[in-house]
């Protein structure tokens, strides 16, 4: 029997939906499920562990965090397409203590269950001031995977880039917060290549262009669901 990847994160978990090699869990809404504060930090732990604690040894854990705390600190609140500013170098320094809580979390995970631990990188926004900060977390989180042992760390931000616009590319857009379940592939693709599962379950009926839908329906950020 292939081995299953547990996806646990904020919304953006939901991507990996109706895949037989993937099982989400939605733990809640970004701004609660983020790196921010310790609060938060302490919210995480408890919630990751929880879920861990039940995955046997041959499946993998995936974690899908970090997005939230990149669009709060561009100064516009969790709502930035709404408002315009530019990019200030000091965010970095912000970026650099959530990264450090996001550390706290991979190492209470490893120390909490012998399953296998990746790490998938934050994913990027239409928005290329908050997209400096994702790459920035990235290349913080990268680097430490490199050296922590038993973890690794899934970039597939090079395939869903657009090298031009330095925005994401058309194909992988969701909506101003989320990506599409196209990124199921990429993901399912580097786990292949690694020997972790045999094949691809990707079903690309269940990929959607929402932008379409948003013309005559209200997308619900809460529920991931359209209303009239």
């Amino acid at each position: 029997m292939q081995s299953k990847i547990w996806v646990i994160g904020d919304s953006h978990s939901r991507a990996f939906s109706y895949n037989n090699n993937f099982i989400p869990f939605f733990m809640g809404e970004g701004k609660k499920h983020c790196f921010v504060n310790d609060e938060c930090l302490s919210n995480l732990i408890s919630k990751v562990l929880h879920i861990a604690k039940e995955v046997i040894a041959q499946d993998s854990i995936l974690l899908f965090l970090g997005e939230p705390d990149t669009r709060l600190y561009l100064g516009r609140g969790w709502k930035p397409w709404e408002k315009t500013i530019g990019f200030s170098i000091r965010r970095r320094s912000k970026i650099r203590r959530s990264f450090g809580r996001y550390r706290q979390l991979i190492r209470a995970v490893k120390d909490a269950t012998n399953a296998r631990l990746l790490i998938l990188n934050i994913t990027p926004s239409d928005r290329k001031d908050q997209n400096k900060l994702v790459d920035y977390f990235n290349q913080l989180l990268s680097d430490f995977c490199l050296k922590e042992k038993d973890v690794a760390f899934i970039d597939i931000n090079r395939a869903i880039y657009s090298p031009e616009a330095k925005t994401v590319k058309e194909a992988y857009y969701g909506d101003p917060v989320h990506l599409n379940m196209k990124i199921q592939l990429l993901v399912e693709n580097w786990l292949i290549d690694k020997g972790i599962i045999e094949r691809s379950f990707y079903d690309e009926e269940n990929t959607m262009d929402k932008k379409k839908l948003k013309k005559n329906f209200k997308y619900n950020e809460k529920f991931g669901c359209y209303t009239l």
